[in-house]
């Protein structure tokens, strides 16, 4: 088959106009390409069961396309759509398959009819000018069962009764199957990474009290206490691939800064509070000489 005629289907078939044309969102359900179809007929006149995701207990938009059309086109046909038995078309007041054709069915009268023991949904066509278009011949409405499990799988075959022209000429087809699939959850990854926390106390009374509780036995905790005036209160807690949580309870008088770095050097962390205690010692120092 011609990469053009795969080009034309694939994009009638997928175009968001043409599914706007058909009340079906693009974001409401996933078909299959007819264009990455591998399992289509060359020589022949294609009648095509569309492959889509679908949700449980969603309704979908079932296609049907024809591709490798013969340049006589086709007119007279009997096409039966075979569905899986969990599945329910649905119905109009009639009792008759709620239906729409495309643009690969437009030229000929057609009929639908529907075989709820035996699971068909049947098509038959006529028409004194053939219709000559490659691309999506109807869509039926089909609804998935509520139980439906991801990665199951419901067949849609195709089998032809009869495949007419104008003058009722055979044309050479090949029918090829589908189906309706439930959707696989895309798997959540959590990534986790070294984290080095630094938290620095500074009072102005007489005690102050610092608690530091890891998640992981694997956590290292160095734990610095002061308290007189002007004391300083460091606590470092690394830890790999684990939060760390710390809370710091201070008696009434006191004020605190409280600065936490993310690094994974704990190095860093460890000289800033340096600085902070050398500065801390200083006002002491000043308050006493005064």
């Amino acid at each position: 088959m011609s990469k053009s005629i795969f080009a034309k289907v694939a994009a009638v078939a997928c175009s968001v106009a043409t599914l706007g044309a058909l009340g079906i969102a693009a974001s409401a359900q996933k078909n299959t390409e007819v264009a990455d179809r591998k399992d289509l007929v060359d020589g022949k006149t294609n009648i095509i069961a569309g492959i889509v995701e679908a949700k449980a207990g969603e309704t979908v938009k079932f296609p049907v396309y024809i591709a490798n059309n013969s340049k006589d086109g086709f007119a007279a046909t009997g096409l039966r759509l075979f569905y899986d038995e969990k599945l329910a078309p649905v119905l109009k007041e009639d009792g008759k398959p709620k239906t729409t054709k495309g643009e690969a069915c437009d030229a000929v009268v057609s009929k639908f009819s529907h075989n709820a023991e035996k699971h068909i949904i049947g098509l038959g066509t006529m028409g004194d000018d053939p219709e000559t278009d490659n691309g999506l011949m109807y869509t039926v409405e089909i609804t998935v069962p509520e139980d439906a499990k991801a990665g199951d799988k419901f067949p849609m075959t195709l089998e032809v009764d009869k495949w007419l022209d104008a003058k009722t000429n055979a044309i050479e087809y090949a029918t090829v199957n589908g189906y309706i699939f439930i959707e696989t959850p895309i798997d959540e990854t959590t990534v986790s990474s070294d984290t080095t926390t630094t938290t620095t106390t500074t009072t102005t009374s007489s005690s102050v009290t610092t608690t530091t509780t890891t998640s992981s036995s694997s956590a290292t905790t160095t734990t610095t206490t002061g308290s007189s005036d002007g004391s300083t209160t460091t606590t470092t807690g690394t830890t790999k691939g684990a939060n760390v949580v710390q809370t710091t309870t201070a008696k009434p008088g006191t004020t605190s800064n409280t600065t936490a770095t993310k690094t994974g050097d704990a190095g860093v962390g460890v000289a800033v509070a340096g600085l902070l205690l050398a500065a801390g010692t200083a006002v002491v120092a000043k308050k006493k000489k005064d």
